[in-house]
């Protein structure tokens, strides 16, 4: 999706929401702050080329901070970001291909690196004391931790695409604040018929059971629970334009979220799947145009 990336300079976002963020991108892990803070630095303001060499400094600092696999998805986020948003694209999809780029570093050092994972010893040990000091009792402990050692790809994959978008926030913040041309966020988030087929291929998979692969399964299970993320996200994005459209919902939507939490997240990923077929945001603003003109 190429055009205009930057848009004509609009208010400054509050400190308190840089605030908010730099707080969320903290949680998520330092290589999150880092992509953000780089990639603010290698964006051109005012026709002027970035701090190359700050940049540099932040990724030894979470070198430092964190491995080599850190540094990695902080390099690899802020490099594909800036160089999506100079080549014409919106911050959407420059927000994408740094997730996908810190997805495949994630589970490349998973794969490579176990020693710098959460299959490191000192997770492992760490993890082992949590699921203890929670009441679990020995064998308990031991069935939970074989079902995160089961989708830990995938828990990996959800946590780069997480901290990611978090750093894309960041970014647009923190251009904002530097009284830069704001950046444009581009169309809201759409699955097309591929990530369908996908969907559909691993539940596949599962159905057809012990005649597949172990491997085969693991990858289909984990493939299922990261897809869940993206159907949840479009799934959000629907339930925001129809609010808006009918503000009426608001105190229903917020009370089933409040007291049904695992019950909404699972209509939330089924309206997400649902949009791919009736693009639900498509049929409002349609409806929404032909109230305006009757």
């Amino acid at each position: 999706m190429n055009g205009n990336t930057l848009a004509p300079a609009a208010a400054r976002p509050g400190v308190l929401s840089l605030v908010l963020l730099g707080i969320l991108l903290v949680l998520m892990g330092i290589p999150f702050a880092g992509m953000a803070v780089m990639t603010a630095l290698l964006l051109p303001y005012d026709g002027k080329g970035g701090g190359l060499i700050l940049s540099l400094v932040v990724l030894a600092g979470v070198f430092f901070v964190t491995d080599f696999v850190g540094a990695a998805i902080a390099a690899t986020g802020a490099g594909v970001m800036t160089l999506s948003i100079r080549s014409g694209m919106d911050l959407t999809s420059a927000v994408g291909s740094a997730a996908t780029g810190a997805v495949l570093i994630s589970i490349a050092g998973l794969i490579f690196l176990p020693a710098l994972s959460l299959l490191s010893p000192e997770s492992v040990e760490a993890l082992m004391q949590v699921y203890s000091a929670s009441g679990l009792s020995t064998e308990q402990v031991a069935q939970v931790f074989d079902v995160f050692l089961y989708i830990i790809p995938a828990l990996l994959a959800v946590w780069a695409v997480g901290g990611t978008v978090i750093a894309g926030a960041a970014v647009k913040n923190i251009a904002s604040r530097r009284g830069a041309p704001v950046l444009v966020t581009g169309e809201g988030l759409r699955l097309g018929l591929l990530p369908a087929w996908i969907l559909i291929a691993c539940l596949g998979v599962n159905l057809l059971g012990s005649s597949m692969g172990p491997m085969i399964r693991q990858g289909a299970v984990n493939v299922l629970v990261f897809m869940a993320l993206p159907y949840l996200m479009v799934g959000l994005a629907v339930v925001r334009v129809s609010l808006r459209s009918i503000p009426s919902l608001v105190l229903p939507a917020a009370l089933f979220a409040i007291l049904l939490p695992p019950a909404a997240m699972g209509l939330l990923i089924l309206l997400g799947i649902s949009d791919t077929l009736f693009d639900f945001r498509l049929r409002l603003a349609k409806l929404k145009e032909r109230n305006r003109k009757t």
